[in-house]
């Protein structure tokens, strides 16, 4: 049994280096340089630290190494295979034998034959393309046929970059081009991984957009259709658009005009009118009405309960807190909330269900089905990762989760290690409310939040024995089969 270890280092976190690495120089004054900004953030969080020897020019061809070396660094890579050794061209004294090391155990590249890896050899852009598909693991289609070059992309890329151009990580140049077959320099390669490392997203050709959450979003052209989105951050709507529409789509922070005169055409996430929603208390059901107008909650009225008052007043700032806000995002309970006042909560989520359209009337919703009291004990919960089952044990105290064991998985080590925190979140929060999924390791994520759904239904006493629940039998989506290595047509890995 592997116990979790609580830690900070996470997906996106940086790397500490060790202090024998080479620092590069920068040969070009970055004030007169397009990646000017991002370089410089890299530089002062020690990302470019032992990325190659000598000058590190920002117009110069990156290799192979050093495209790894950057990856590992950026996203937070640590962990290391000891298939490096197979490889006779990358010697043990080499300045990027721990960065192939690193990138052969997160899988994201592999040689150029059993053993060859190429360490020096360029990189072309569609092969830093399917890199990041395989890396953001995003689902998502665009049509190519608005990419002025789309009939030069390798036929084995061509799903890679539908995948990264939907996912708002690929723009192309002035002239629509991505140049799938020419090499990728380092000032390219340092925007693509910075923009995927904060969840940043451009879209720039006409076409129907969901790729879910995003930090900041920009789109460069007409015909943009964003659906299902939740935009921490801005929307910035660039000088040559003329119309957008926002399916269903959050944003959070600001919506900046370039042209004034853009037309937004919007479908709120929930729809107007007033919804009742019930979920379990305590001892009895909980009955709230809310109000939703413009897209927002702007009235909750409780309509029934027995619950005691302490528990009333609370949760009437609650109420307040939620409609102040005008959503449920952000909402936390503390750690000493009760049961009744995650019922409350639930019976707001019912009826919000209601409003989004996925149920139709109260007590469809998964929040109004969930059973008020957790029963203290451990509980093995089971589902599907990426690499198949993984099966956890969570103790319940005090109604709260306050333990989590990896009993066993299958997914690739780095991509476990990423979501780690998820479980920090979990014990923290007493639940698997508001903890998010890790961005690049989504299907593992997922596998963890429902292995601990599965054991928390026990612990309602909703199943009786691990894989029994609607989460360990949710489907995850198709499966790679562990340790494949994606090819070119002529046969060669890269």
């Amino acid at each position: 049994m592997k116990k979790i270890k609580k830690s900070s280092a996470a997906l996106l976190a940086t790397t500490v280096l060790c202090s024998s690495l080479p620092t590069p120089t920068f040969a070009i004054d970055p004030s007169e340089h397009w990646a000017e900004k991002t370089m410089k953030q890299w530089q002062e969080s020690g990302l470019l630290d032992g990325v190659g020897t000598g000058e590190f020019q920002l117009n110069d061809t990156i290799n192979r190494a050093e495209f790894m070396a950057l990856v590992n660094r950026g996203l937070g890579f640590t962990e290391k295979s000891d298939r490096v050794g197979q490889y006779k061209d990358v010697e043990e004294n080499a300045w990027y034998y721990d960065d192939v090391a690193k990138a052969l155990e997160a899988g994201y590249i592999s040689g150029t034959s059993d053993d060859s890896m190429d360490p020096l050899g360029t990189i072309t852009n569609e092969q830093v393309y399917a890199i990041l598909a395989r890396i953001a693991n995003e689902q998502g289609s665009v049509d190519l046929s608005n990419i002025a070059d789309q009939l030069q992309i390798s036929g084995w890329a061509k799903k890679n970059i539908e995948q990264v151009v939907a996912s708002g990580y690929v723009i192309g140049d002035t002239e629509q081009k991505i140049n799938p077959d020419k090499n990728t320099n380092k000032a390219q390669a340092l925007t693509l991984l910075d923009r995927f490392k904060n969840k940043d997203r451009i879209f720039a050709y006409p076409g129907t957009y969901d790729a879910k959450s995003a930090r900041n979003v920009t789109v460069l052209c007409d015909g943009v259709e964003l659906k299902g989105m939740e935009i921490t951050g801005t929307l910035t709507l660039g000088k040559n658009v003329n119309d957008v529409k926002l399916m269903q789509t959050k944003v959070a922070g600001e919506i900046i005009k370039e042209n004034p005169d853009v037309k937004i055409t919007q479908d709120f996430l929930w729809k107007d009118g007033t919804f009742e929603g019930i979920a379990q208390g305590q001892t009895a059901p909980l009955k709230v009405s809310v109000t939703v107008a413009e897209g927002k909650i702007t009235d909750i009225k409780i309509l029934e309960h027995k619950e005691k008052d302490e528990d009333l007043q609370k949760m009437k700032k609650v109420l307040k807190q939620i409609v102040e806000k005008g959503d449920l995002d952000g909402i936390d309970l503390g750690k000493d909330s009760t049961v009744n006042m995650k019922g409350f909560l639930n019976a707001v989520k019912d009826a919000m269900a209601q409003s989004s359209g996925e149920t139709q009337k109260p007590g469809e919703s998964k929040a109004a089905k969930q059973f008020g009291e957790l029963k203290d004990g451990t509980y093995e919960g089971v589902a599907q990762g990426y690499g198949g089952p993984m099966r956890l044990q969570i103790e319940i105290k005090d109604g709260k989760i306050t333990k989590i064991d990896v009993l066993s998985h299958s997914e690739t080590e780095a991509y476990f290690k990423a979501t780690e925190k998820m479980f920090d979140k979990i014990v923290e929060n007493g639940s698997t409310e508001n903890v998010d999924m890790v961005s690049g390791a989504t299907v593992s994520s997922k596998a963890i939040l429902n292995a601990v759904e599965d054991a928390v239904s026990q612990a309602v006493g909703k199943t009786e024995k691990a894989g029994q629940s609607e989460a360990a039998q949710e489907a995850s989506g198709k499966r790679r089969r562990r340790g494949r290595k994606p090819t070119e047509p002529n046969g060669q890995d890269f």
